[in-house]
């Protein structure tokens, strides 16, 4: 997993991940939308 390519169907720190897609719309470091 990276920031810019995380794969948190997989990452146990999903929960507390500023890069999860799985609470946001947008790319928390970069305030980038998800592709």
């Amino acid at each position: 997993c990276t920031a810019r390519n995380p794969d948190c169907g997989e990452c146990v720190l999903e929960d507390i991940c500023p890069s999860s897609k799985r609470d946001s719309d947008r790319d928390l470091a970069s305030g980038e939308p998800w592709d």
